[in-house]
């Protein structure tokens, strides 16, 4: 019997058994690859499928989707490369990542990282901004109105004298 061990990742085995009168091997065993690697991560949005669309307010779902063999032991969050601890609206459950009624100081560049015995790998970052939430001002014009809301336009629509009229604000910054 011989063994020939190639590396931690690959292994060949070879048995060979000859008797006196036979000259060809009986028996030959080839284990080709025993393969273990590193993760291979992604991250992606769970259930906000428009990462453009996310709001001051709402929550966010992030999924670490991981490929790995052996299985991963452990997935730490980042964002903008310092870790995120679990807390009062961070929740990590396995490979997911909730943060709940996000604000802006939730903008910035999330991944996750992923790890086994291996190693460990970083997803690609994923960019995320919250916008600000605004609401509709309902005001009953008299007379005049004046407004000096900086950052903002004002659009408004079907006005007369002594109606209700909604105001809708376009945030021109983030």
């Amino acid at each position: 019997m011989n063994f020939m061990h190639v590396s931690l990742l690959h292994a060949v085995v070879l048995f060979v058994y000859q008797c006196s009168f036979i000259t060809f091997p009986l028996c030959i065993f080839h284990c080709p690859k025993l393969v273990a690697d590193k993760p291979k991560v992604q991250l992606t949005l769970g259930s906000h499928p428009r990462r453009w669309n996310i709001v001051e307010g709402h929550d966010l779902y992030l999924e670490c989707r991981v490929d790995a063999n052996p299985r991963i032991t452990d997935v730490v969050w980042r964002l903008d490369g310092r870790d995120l601890l679990p807390g009062r609206h961070v929740i990590m459950s396995n490979q997911s990542l909730v943060l709940q009624r996000v604000h802006r100081d939730s903008s910035g560049s999330y991944t996750c990282v992923a790890s086994n015995r291996i190693g460990e790998t970083e997803s690609e970052p994923l960019k995320i901004t919250v916008k600000r939430r605004f609401s509709a001002l309902f005001c009953l014009i008299t007379r005049t109105c004046v407004f000096l809301m900086s950052p903002f336009k004002i659009y408004i629509f079907a006005v007369r004298r002594a109606e209700w009229v909604l105001l809708v604000l376009k945030v021109n910054q983030l």
